[in-house]
């Protein structure tokens, strides 16, 4: 089967720069873009005005300015739904841009743009929870070295929690959640990205997850995340509450997103 990019041909949207505004071909309808909303760092929106394609593919891009901030091969398209996440930590204004094109043709659409505001994170609990790529909360064992909110941009400003010794201190910080053996909580906040929380044996999904009280309500401008690499986890959901129940007021930060196994920190916000 032919490929550019590593990219199967029958998923040609997934290569970057395939698109061209010239050239031969058709010239396309103008798609439209609808339900796009302010959000914490997922964003989502849905086309419109596209009936007219045999065999649609999209280009979306989100920018902060002239900066790209996350590319079509980093955006996930289930029909007329396009996913992305927004872990930039620039701020401003992001403005999405949609282009549509059919397959096989040489020519885009005129260019569609919107946007949305990044929404302030201004929680208490935050709890990060093992899922499948559809958000489906799964068991498979997770393991987290570090997970950090920052006051200002650019993880500046003052850090949260504050390296912990156990799940208890220093207060007001309290990490909770299921760990395998002497994992716990408190090692994914410590001073050492040598140790890290881990869920193991963990055999039922909905006690798959880590919580952290930042003790009251606070305000974060920045995040990112240090995985184990070596665990089974290959996506993650990131949730935010005020009260600490979890039983639907909870909002979502960052949803079924890929597990970064690098062995390097991923901007969750």
């Amino acid at each position: 089967m032919a490929s550019i990019s590593g990219q199967s041909t029958t998923n040609i949207d997934g290569v970057d720069g395939f698109f061209t505004t010239s050239g031969g071909g058709t010239a396309t309808t103008t798609p439209t873009i609808t339900a796009l909303a302010d959000n914490y760092g997922d964003g989502s929106l849905v086309v419109g005005n596209y009936a007219s394609y045999t065999a649609v593919v999209f280009q979306c891009e989100v920018y902060v300015g002239a900066t790209l901030i996350v590319s079509n091969a980093l955006t996930t398209k289930n029909g007329a739904t396009i996913t992305w996440s927004d872990g930039s930590s620039l701020s401003g204004t992001r403005t999405v841009k949609l282009r549509a094109q059919e397959f096989g043709d040489y020519i885009q659409s005129a260019e569609v743009t919107d946007t949305y505001e990044k929404l302030a994170v201004d929680f208490r609990y935050f709890r990060i929870q093992g899922v499948d790529a559809d958000g489906t909360f799964n068991k498979l064992q997770t393991g987290v070295k570090d997970w950090r909110y920052y006051s200002a941009l650019s993880y500046g400003g003052t850090e949260y929690p504050s390296d912990m010794t156990t799940n208890v201190l220093p207060t007001p910080f309290v990490a909770s959640g299921y760990n395998f053996n002497t994992y716990y909580p408190w090692k994914a906040f410590d001073s050492s990205i040598s140790t890290w929380w881990w869920t193991l044996s963990v055999s039922t999904a909905s006690l798959n997850h880590l919580t952290i009280d930042m003790g009251a309500q606070t305000t974060m401008l920045s995040g990112r995340i240090l995985f184990y690499s070596s665990h089974s986890q290959r996506h993650f959901s990131i949730m935010a509450s005020n009260t600490g129940a979890f039983t639907g007021e909870e909002v979502y930060l960052n949803t079924a997103v890929a597990c970064d196994l690098t062995t390097t920190y991923q901007p969750i916000l």
